[in-house]
């Protein structure tokens, strides 16, 4: 298969995928990934597209295969994170988001889900001190009924969001 029509199976995935149609991008990222199965992209968007099909278990093998790949891309990192989440594997998806984390320290949505991982942990404080940071809201030693509040707001949204 040329590049060229390779490049066409990505966009042609890519647009199936917005317009929800995730089966279908599915079926375009393995067809790439039967001719080029080094090809990063193409199981990043693979697990993307099975994350929204709720397939955790297939995401979660298509996220390690990126990360295997490319261990520095952060958003694998994240969305490996986020897919164990779903899983229910809260230990394994605070590792998954610390370590994007470490590999970008300014990335909300990695402190965001690392916050929902502690969250579902018990480890409240740590929780809301993570959301703090996401959000951009102060982070303080005592938590006031503000900081409180706009993290729960927060932890909501973020679980209509995973849910």
């Amino acid at each position: 298969m040329t590049s060229q029509a390779i490049e066409s199976l990505h966009q042609r995935g890519q647009k199936l995928a917005q317009s929800k149609r995730y089966e279908s991008a599915v079926a375009c990222y393995e067809k790439v990934l039967e001719h080029e199965p080094h090809d990063c992209l193409a199981w990043y968007r693979r697990g993307d597209a099975l994350a929204q099909l709720k397939q955790y278990e297939a995401a979660l093998q298509s996220f390690d295969r990126t990360i295997a790949l490319n261990p520095i891309s952060d958003e694998a990192w994240i969305f490996r994170g986020v897919v164990l989440i779903h899983l229910c594997r809260y230990e394994e998806a605070l590792s998954s988001c610390d370590r994007a984390i470490e590999l970008q320290p300014y990335l909300k949505e990695a402190w965001a889900f690392r916050g929902a991982a502690l969250h579902r942990l018990g480890q409240y404080d740590a929780a809301y001190k993570s959301y703090a940071y996401a959000t951009g809201a102060p982070c303080r030693e005592s938590l006031g009924n503000r900081l409180l509040r706009k993290a729960t707001r927060f932890f909501q949204s973020l679980l209509s969001w995973v849910d």
